[in-house]
C-alpha cells in the first residue's frame, strides 16, 4: 500500500528544514547527495536537533555514509541524526550497527485548513518578523535548551520561502513559528513555541509538521490526522576529554 501523499510532503518538509539550518546557521553547510540531504551545523556541535540527515532513498544511506561520517566529523559536529521511517528496517539495521539510537520517535501529522478548529487570536498579537533571533530565543525558553541551540542556529534569515512569525503578549514575545510555502499549495512549519506562561491561550496552529508525543495530543485535538511515526536515529560521540557520552 503506498503512502498518503501528506506524508510524502511532511519529509518533503524534513529535507526542507535541513536547508533552514544549513542557511540560517553560522559556518552552516547543506551536504547534497543523490538521494540524501544533511545540514551541517557546526554552532551547535553536541546537538543533534539541528545536524540532520533526511534521506529521500534509504538505500542511499550505505552508499554515502562514510561521506557524511566524514563531513560531521571535519566541522567537528559531535552528535548528528538520520530520520528514518519506522518501517526501514534495513536502514535501522545498517545504522544500529555503526552506533545510531533511536533518539525520538516524532509523529507526521497533517490536516486540510477546512478540517482545522482553530481557536480565535484572543488577547495575542500575532505580526511577521525577519528577526530570526526572536525565534530563537523563543523556542530556547519554550524547551528549556541551554546554549548553543536555537538562537545560534538562526542567526541570520534564510533565501528562500521561509517565513517567520511571532505572538506577542502585552507587547512581550511569546509565542512564533517558521512557515514553509511548498508546491502544490502546501503550508510546513518548524520551530512551533510558545513559551511556558502564555500556553493554554492559542498560540500556535499548523498545517504540516512533525509532533513530539507531547504535542501529538495537541495538534490531533485541533483536528490534524496521524500520518506516521517518523525515527530519528542519532549518533553521539563525547567532547574530546570526557570520557563519557555527553
Amino acid at each position: 500500500m503506498g503512502r498518503d501523499p501528506l506524508y510524502l510532503r511532511v519529509c518533503e518538509l524534513l529535507r526542507e528544514e535541513c536547508r533552514l539550518f544549513a542557511a540560517s546557521s553560522p559556518d552552516g553547510r547543506l551536504l547534497n547527495l543523490p538521494g540524501i540531504v544533511a545540514a551541517i551545523v557546526p554552532a551547535t556541535p553536541d546537538r543533534s536537533a539541528f545536524n540532520w540527515v533526511a534521506p529521500e532513498y534509504p538505500d542511499a544511506l550505505a552508499t554515502h555514509y562514510q561521506e557524511l561520517e566524514h563531513a560531521y566529523a571535519a566541522a567537528g559536529v559531535r552528535a548528528w541524526t538520520v530520520w528514518l521511517d519506522e518501517n526501514e528496517a534495513g536502514a535501522a539495521g545498517f545504522l544500529a550497527a555503526r552506533g545510531h539510537r533511536i533518539d525520538s520517535r516524532p509523529v507526521a501529522m497533517a490536516a486540510y485548513l477546512n478540517d482545522l478548529d482553530l481557536a480565535e487570536a484572543g488577547d495575542l498579537d500575532w505580526s511577521e518578523t525577519s528577526d530570526p533571533g526572536v525565534i530563537g530565543r523563543i523556542n530556547d525558553r519554550a524547551f528549556g535548551f541551554p546554549p548553543p541551540a536555537f538562537e545560534a542556529v538562526l542567526n541570520r534569515w534564510p533565501s528562500g520561502d521561509w517565513r517567520g512569525y511571532v505572538a506577542r503578549l502585552a507587547g512581550e514575545p511569546v509565542g512564533a513559528v517558521l512557515a514553509h510555502a511548498i508546491a502544490g499549495g502546501d503550508c510546513g512549519v518548524s520551530g512551533v513555541a510558545t513559551v511556558p506562561e502564555a500556553r493554554g491561550r492559542g498560540a500556535v496552529g499548523t498545517s504540516l509538521l512533525q509532533a513530539s508525543p507531547l504535542g501529538t495530543a495537541v495538534y490531533a485535538g485541533l483536528g490534524y490526522r496521524a500520518l506516521g511515526t517518523l525515527h530519528m536515529w542519532e549518533r553521539r560521540t563525547p567532547p574530546a576529554g570526557t570520557g563519557a557520552e555527553a
